[in-house]
């Protein structure tokens, strides 16, 4: 098998057992699930992107700590690619009213790709062991990380949260 026939059934099990790196699902999920939500969209060949392949994460992060040392704000690092359905799940709950009206006052957002687990890993390591993703690094303003959601488990299965299981997670973060 070819390496782009291997990434290709890699994508499809990490799909299929949602986005950890190759661990179960997260448990944190209570035993009755959560009201059935709308499908997470699918990615296209457009060239637009919720995770942009071609930033530059590490500029962009140092733009995030420039800002937040003017304003105070902190800065989440949302970590994630487009192909997982938990990371559009986090980022339609961040991007509705209630998650705007918590996020934009208290953070300054940052989106890092990881593609299939081989873009910006060094980055990321630089702030937690990538267990899987969607994950979620706070820091702040001087770049201290204030905590992560990484080893929790807390959005690993963002999309069979409410919203409101979402942005309590977040909420923990704000000052």
């Amino acid at each position: 098998m070819g390496r782009g026939a291997s990434v290709a059934v890699l994508a499809v099990a990490l799909l299929v057992a949602g986005c950890g790196a190759g661990r179960a699902p997260a448990t944190t999920v209570p035993a009755t699930r959560a009201p059935s939500r709308p499908a997470a969209p699918v990615p296209t060949a457009e060239p637009s992107h919720l995770y942009d392949p071609n930033a530059d994460a590490r500029a962009d992060v140092q733009a995030a700590l420039a800002k937040a040392k003017v304003d105070g704000k902190r800065v989440l690092l949302d970590i994630g690619a487009d192909w997982c359905p938990d990371c559009h799940s986090l980022a339609a709950d961040m991007e509705g009213p209630a998650g705007r009206a918590l996020v934009e006052p208290a953070f300054h957002v940052v989106r890092i790709d990881v593609g299939m687990f081989d873009h910006n890993v060094d980055l990321v390591r630089e702030y937690v062991d990538l267990q899987g993703i969607p994950t979620v690094v706070v820091l702040e303003p001087s770049g201290v990380m204030v905590g992560a959601s990484t080893g929790t488990s807390s959005l690993a299965n963002a999309r069979v949260m409410t919203e409101a299981q979402v942005l309590a997670e977040l909420a923990a973060w704000v000052k």
